[in-house]
C-alpha cells in the first residue's frame, strides 16, 4: 500500500466527520489521478450532484458507466419531484448525458418520461427543449 493508500486508510479510521473524510479521499484520488478509486467512491454515494462533480475526471474512462448512473438517478428523481425548477434540473442532466455520447439513451428516457408523465405539462414543456 502506497502513501496515498495509507492516507486514505487513516482518514477512514480517524474520520469523525464522514463527509469531510470522503471529500479528502476524493481530493487525494483526483490529485493522484486514481480514476478507478474515484469511481468506487462515486458508486458508494450516488446522486446527480456527485456524478456531476466527478464527471470531468471520469468521463474519458467511464462515460458508459456515468450515463447509466445518471439514468438511474434521473428516473428516481423525476418520479418523486414535481415543479418546473425540478424539471429544468432533470433536463440539465439529460443534456449532460447527451454530451457523454448517450443520444439514444436520452431519446429513450425522454420517450419514457413523455409516456409516464403526460399530465405534467411543465415537464412536457421542458423536455421538448432537450
Amino acid at each position: 500500500m502506497g502513501f496515498i493508500g495509507q492516507q486514505c486508510t487513516e482518514i477512514k479510521i480517524k474520520g469523525r466527520n464522514f463527509w469531510r473524510g470522503k471529500e479528502l479521499i476524493r481530493s487525494l484520488y483526483i490529485k493522484e489521478q486514481r480514476w478507478s478509486k474515484l469511481f468506487e467512491i462515486l458508486k458508494e454515494n450516488i446522486s446527480l450532484e456527485s456524478i456531476e462533480h466527478n464527471e470531468k475526471y471520469l468521463a474519458d474512462e467511464y462515460a458508459t458507466e456515468l450515463i447509466e448512473l445518471y439514468d438511474k438517478c434521473l428516473v428516481g428523481y423525476m418520479e418523486y419531484t414535481t415543479g418546473r425548477s425540478h424539471y429544468k434540473r432533470g433536463c440539465k442532466y439529460l443534456r449532460r448525458m447527451e454530451k457523454l455520447a448517450a443520444a439514444d439513451t436520452v431519446d429513450n428516457r425522454v420517450a419514457y418520461f413523455k409516456e409516464s408523465y403526460p399530465q405534467r405539462r411543465a415537464l412536457m414543456d421542458e423536455i421538448s427543449r432537450v
